[in-house]
């Protein structure tokens, strides 16, 4: 997310939301306050995928896609789901769910060792709800995935249809996954966007409606939806951002993110209320307006649908990310089977496997497979399970997913065999003759077994204006051997292309005869950018022509190319200076004034020019221009050797939002050559600041009107539930060395040892509010909002920490913090001042974990780790050089300690007794300390006397939501994080966290909603009522009020 400021918004909202249901409030808007924050912003993750994004992600592109999956990258598919109210119009019986499952079953079948595809799920109208976090999709995931696309059906309540926040959204959560991808390991990510309508925003034009929906965006600062103007004002604001240059689309793009959009043209929707949608995959309208500037290649793609078939088709598209489908149009056969109104396809030896999705525009339809020999397969209607198709040499199954359209997977026993090789085509049939002009359209998935790759060098290395390295290509089947090119029957086409970090492309080899595949290559870079580029070889197979029975000639069926990837590194002379290949600029609260270093190394000096601008290709918003200047090497006199070259990026604005680009470096040889410059990748992240002023001042004023009651039931009942659950956990404390980007134990790549394993830790049945491990106290808080889940904090003196959880420390950014369920999560010590590397790790893993999970958890902590603990130690040097942390709202001073206690949270709820807005001691609100003086009533649990709560254990007798065990899995109704928002923890597969700002129904029915005005109305006790409904003037529901 790229605001803090947004997330605060909306928990205020949901609390607002459960009051006013209750009838308790009546306050003017607050909207556009903002809220001080107790753990670190989702910027953090956001900025930490920045620094690999690069070299780690893929092109965007179904294109781009699918050869960075067929390259063996890893595959993150992200849906975001239409949730508005006028889907109970436009898709009564769920079409949306049903096409959604489907992907999931068809990504399950195709899950391989080689292939790997993690999957989230995110709902979106007024807000954003992470349904299910990154999972990966197999055959053991795919029923519990299925169960959480079920709950979509259920979701129509949502009041707008906003793209720009749910993108952003996706924006941010898809940078935190490039983020903890295996080192080397590109990722290949898309959004799979479903909406029914355009862009729009609901009026709030009653206090109800604006304290539940909110009546600020990100987008439009200062604008205020409180009318059908605002609203207007709010999607062309919207619709700007999205697709100026450097916006919202240009920095997905610029990621590597495809997006697919698919729109369901039913109910009250037109085609043209889709064009934006369309712009947004595509990069241009029906009439060729663009959005972006990142518009060719083609960065996406777009499907309108009517009905459930045509999702089916669309969704269909993702189903193999590695191979785009062969999409076929055709007829209907009247009375019997046909060939001229069939959809062809041929097979050979190279195609082991085929699968269809064939679907026609009439349910009363039958389907037949019509074999090379003219032996036909019948699809009988019926059973809705998967059918077994026997024929000779094939093995196969069917299953109708709807009354038109029918799934079809073959397999050939032997792909040799004269039963298998041929044209196979797959007919519709209207028995009764009544559609002689029905159309029917398939998408043809065909399983080729072979693939290019790089035989040598391993990792070439390519010179500016020289030639060389001589590369060498092979062709290998799915096993991995070697295959002769000539011994493949259809036609092929290779090309090997080198591609510089901006995308520009140069030509190394192009052919279609098969006895030049092999033969040595030798390269140059042509005029690409020096720095990391790209080696992509591409292998496009023809199939054998062959011809029918009675003699007509058939030709092969072209398939979907495979390629391979490799990440290169394209250098200028050896007397030139060799410098970073990207700059990572950080993240900035506020002022943008960010630093970074250049690297220098090998002969000559390079310098940055002041007067050169920054060429952006992505720009947050609210910024208009940044600026990258260096203090110290500014012009050829002041040129820089080896080292590293300080950088400021600077604006005179403050903006929300990530921000990419390249910076001239000027660079000077050693001995001959000419001066020259090179183009250098950045990238940064900004976000404004927060008000916490405004938010105490809400507060004030919430309990001056006579709602502190009812915020204080709020604050109790999350109390009850923050509680470490039971379970089974090993804990133990290990040093460690950091180096070089391993974790190191005893000299040793770190691995969990048996011994360790027997560490077993007590927790009581009814859970736990504080856990020791060591001289580690592990101690459970409430945090500021009355609503969203409690989380731990980690209390080791003396010492600094930073945790595996996501966020991984709170706001200081010096002390660690953790879900309530600990388990397969770590956490990191520091002491300031201790030798480079050296730290500790507190180790938290289930009790029952397998001995492959064990070393699925040391890897991935081998792999996190680092980062985690360069930004600690980052964190430490930059408390060290400020100072004393000096809030009104926390601690601070001149006598602060100088690790756990150096700047608590700018927020009038802080974890100490000092310096409260609310007077002298302990704040009412505390989350409360183990030293037993000055404990909130809403503290998280103290072993001692004076942090124990008022409640007296249990007030309200046991966990009434569900148990403690579940208390961070979304079975409170308040579990959500500190912002009003679920975060799973990042090792949570399999966990449904409750999706964030729900509000309370009101007694007698579900919540109103403020569905788009097509849709139809709630029942709120037997009656039709508008959300905004305060009084006889308003109009009633599914009515525009005079717009």
């Amino acid at each position: 997310m790229n605001s803090t400021h947004r997330v605060k918004t909306s928990m205020f909202r949901g609390a607002a939301a459960t009051l006013a249901a209750a009838g308790l409030l009546v306050l003017p808007s607050l909207a556009g306050w903002g809220g001080p924050s107790d753990l670190a912003s989702a910027s953090e993750t956001q900025q930490a995928a920045a620094s690999s994004a690069a070299a780690s992600a893929g092109s965007a592109g179904p294109d781009g896609l699918a050869a960075c999956a067929a390259a063996g990258g890893q595959v993150d598919v992200l849906m975001l789901i239409d949730e508005s109210g006028s889907l109970t119009e436009s898709d009564p019986d769920g079409a949306r769910v049903r096409s959604a499952q489907y992907l999931v079953d068809r990504l399950a079948d195709n899950a391989s060792d080689q292939s790997r595809v993690d999957l989230s799920l995110m709902a979106f109208g007024d807000r954003q709800d992470e349904l299910r976090g990154w999972t990966r999709v197999d055959q053991h995931t795919g029923d519990s995935l299925r169960g959480d696309i079920e709950s979509l059906q259920q979701r129509s309540n949502g009041v707008d249809t906003d793209y720009w926040s749910a993108l952003n959204a996706a924006n941010s959560a898809l940078a935190s996954k490039r983020a903890s991808a295996p080192e080397g390991v590109r990722s290949c990510q898309t959004v799979l966007l479903f909406s029914d309508g355009k862009l729009d925003f609901y009026p709030r034009q009653s206090i109800v409606s604006q304290q539940r929906y909110g009546t600020q965006r990100d987008f439009a600062p200062g604008l205020n939806i409180t009318s059908p103007d605002a609203a207007a004002q709010a999607a062309d604001r919207a619709k700007s951002d999205l697709c100026r240059a450097g916006g919202l689309s240009d920095q997905l793009r610029n990621a590597g993110v495809t997006v697919y959009a698919v729109g369901l043209n039913a109910g009250s929707s037109s085609a043209d209320d889709f064009s934006l949608l369309k712009s947004i995959a595509t990069g241009k309208t029906d009439g060729g307006e663009s959005c972006g500037e990142h518009v060719d290649p083609v960065p996406g793609a777009f499907f309108l649908a009517s009905n459930i078939d045509g999702l089916l088709l669309a969704f269909d598209s993702l189903a193999d990310p590695a191979h785009k489908p062969i999409e076929s149009k055709s007829g209907i056969c009247q009375h019997e089977a046909c060939l001229d109104k069939a959809h062809h396809f041929v097979l050979d030896d190279s195609t082991p496997g085929v699968t269809l999705l064939g679907t026609a525009d009439t349910s009363d339809v039958e389907a037949t497979i019509i074999q090379p020999d003219g032996q036909e397969i019948k699809l009988d209607k019926g059973a809705s399970d998967a059918q077994q198709i026997s024929a000779e040499g094939v093995a196969g199954t069917y299953r109708w997913e709807s009354s038109s359209t029918v799934l079809v997977k073959l397999t050939a026993n032997d792909p040799h065999s004269s039963s298998w090789a041929g044209e196979w085509s797959l007919a519709f049939i209207d028995p009764n003759g009544a559609s002689p002009d029905g159309t029917s359209r398939t998408n043809i998935h065909i399983a080729g077994d072979l693939r290019p790759a790089l035989a040598s060098p391993e990792k070439p290395v390519f010179t500016k204006g020289a030639d060389g390295p001589e590369l060498t290509v092979q062709i290998r089947d799915g096993k991995g051997g070697v295959v002769d090119p000539n011994s493949i029957k259809g036609d092929v086409d290779f090309s090997l292309t080198l591609i510089d970090h901006t995308g520009k492309s140069h030509e190394l080899s192009h052919t279609a005869d098969k006895s030049q595949i092999g033969a040595p290559i030798t390269a140059n870079t042509g005029d690409l950018q020096v720095g990391t580029g790209t080696l992509q070889g591409s292998l496009t197979i023809t199939t054998a022509a062959t011809q029918r029975a009675d003699g007509t000639p058939v030709a092969g069926t072209k398939l979907a190319p495979s390629t391979f990837e490799n990440t290169v590194d394209l250098r200028m002379p050896a007397n030139y200076p060799t410098v970073s290949s990207h700059l990572d600029f950080g993240s900035a609260t506020g002022p943008v004034d960010l630093q970074s270093g250049l690297e220098v190394s090998g002969n000559g000096c390079v310098w940055v020019d002041s007067t050169d601008a920054a060429e952006v290709t992505s720009l947050a918003t609210g910024l208009d221009s940044v600026q990258i200047v260096s203090d110290q090497a500014n012009d050829q006199s002041s040129c820089a050797k080896s080292g590293t070259l300080p950088l400021q990026l600077k604006s005179d604005q403050q903006g929300n939002g990530s921000v990419d680009g390249t910076v001239t470096v000027h660079l000077i040889p050693e001995g001959d050559g000419e001066p020259t410059t090179v183009q250098v990748p950045f990238t940064a992240s900004v976000e404004k600041p927060l008000n916490s002023t405004n938010f105490v001042l809400v507060l004030i004023a919430l309990i001056v009107l006579g709602v502190g009651l009812p915020l204080l039931v709020l604050y109790a009942a999350k109390w009850v539930a923050s509680r470490i659950p039971s379970q089974s956990l090993i804990g133990f404390i290990v040093d460690v060395t950091v180096e070089n980007g391993s974790v190191l134990s005893n000299g040793q790549q770190y691995q969990t040892t048996l011994e360790q394993r027997r560490n077993m830790l007590t927790i009581p049945k009814r859970g736990t509010r504080s856990l020791q491990v060591g001289d580690v106290t592990l101690q459970t808080t409430i945090g500021a909002s009355p609503l969203g889940s409690g989380f731990v904090r980690v209390n080791a003196p003396g010492r600094s920490s930073a945790s595996s959880g996501r966020p991984s420390t709170d706001k200081t950014e010096l002390s660690a913090v953790l879900p309530l369920s600990l388990q397969d999560h770590w956490v990191v010590l520091h002491t300031p001042g201790q030798p480079d590397g050296q730290a500790q790790v507190l180790v938290l893993l289930s009790g029952l974990a397998t001995d492959e999970q064990v070393r699925d958890f040391d890897q991935k902590l081998s792999q996190d780790l680092p980062k985690v603990f360069e930004r600690l130690t980052r964190a430490e040097q930059g408390r060290e050089a400020s100072g004393p942390h000096r809030s009104p709202f926390g601690r601070g001073g001149k006598d602060s300690a100088p690790v756990q206690s150096a700047a608590a949270p700018a927020s009038p709820f802080a974890d100490t007794a000092a310096a409260s807005p609310f007077g002298s001691g302990a704040s009412p609100f505390d989350t409360g300390t183990s030293s037993g003086s000055g404990a909130s009533p809403f503290s998280g649990g103290s072993t001692t006397p004076g942090g124990q709560s008022p409640f007296g254990g249990e007030p309200f007798g046991g966990e009434p939501f569900g148990g403690a065990a579940n208390a961070d899995r979304g079975q409170n109704p308040f579990s959500q994080n500190s912002f009003g928002a679920a975060v799973p923890p990042p090792h949570s597969e399999g966990q449904l966290p409750l999706p964030g700002g729900a509000s309370v129904p009101p007694k007698g029915g579900a919540a109103p909603s403020e569905g788009r005005h097509s849709g139809p109305p709630p029942r709120l006790n037997g009656n039709t009522q508008h959300p905004d409904q305060d009084d006889e003037s308003q109009p009633p529901f599914g009515q525009k009020p005079g717009w």
